[in-house]
């Protein structure tokens, strides 16, 4: 069972594999696919919402088969020191990201230091959880056995007051009423005991 530095480590090379696997030479291609289908074992073959969320306590799914494993339920945030403001956050529904204390830029995504200055000094700052849409998606397909019940759904790029932009789920809202530039605001899904997601919803009014 993975810790979440080695969960985060795998995520990382997951990513790494996926560009692997779209390059354009056969052999990084097909090396780069095997890595990506053996690090999903990894990372999913256990139940992610209690293993990685709960900082690796066993849960029922850790010890199943294979061929006794459930459906996999969404993949949830890797979660780090470095982010754990965040989720924590969330949880107590709160929208806070990262505001460097060198030069008060309020960043996203995660990172260890501020991209404009470079300091690693920074606070959670609470937000409005306001902003606009600045681009969207509608999914008509389930890529996740979980989301069969909730197709079509929408996955928006948020343009938040405060300058961020942060990529999550617009709810009570059909893909055919989306427009751009609509007034958004936080809600908060409590998916599990351990995890919320922040998601939008059009600003009433």
């Amino acid at each position: 069972m993975m810790n979440e530095r080695e969960a985060g480590m795998a995520a990382q090379l997951l990513a790494l594999s996926r560009v692997l696997a779209g390059s354009q030479t056969v052999q990084a291609r097909r090396a780069g696919e095997r890595v990506e289908a053996i690090l999903r074992d990894l990372l999913y073959e256990h139940d992610p919402w209690s293993d990685v969320l709960s900082g690796g306590k066993p849960s029922v799914a850790s010890a199943a088969t294979p061929t006794q494993r459930p459906p996999h339920p969404l993949p949830p945030p890797i979660l780090t020191e470095e982010n754990r403001g965040h989720w924590d956050a969330a949880k107590r529904h709160e929208f806070r990201l990262q505001r460097c204390q060198g030069c008060g830029m309020v960043r996203f995504p995660i990172a260890y230091s501020c991209p404009q200055c470079l300091s690693p000094e920074h606070e959670w700052a609470l937000l409005s959880g306001r902003g606009r849409v600045s681009s969207w998606v509608v999914f008509h397909k389930a890529y996740w056995p979980s989301m069969s019940e909730q197709v079509p759904y929408i996955v928006a790029q948020i343009e938040l007051e405060e300058g961020p932009r942060y990529t999550s789920n617009i709810v009570g809202l059909n893909g055919r009423d989306m427009r751009m530039d609509m007034q958004v605001e936080a809600v908060f899904d409590d998916v599990t005991g351990t995890l919320t997601l922040p998601k939008f919803r059009p600003t009433a009014g």
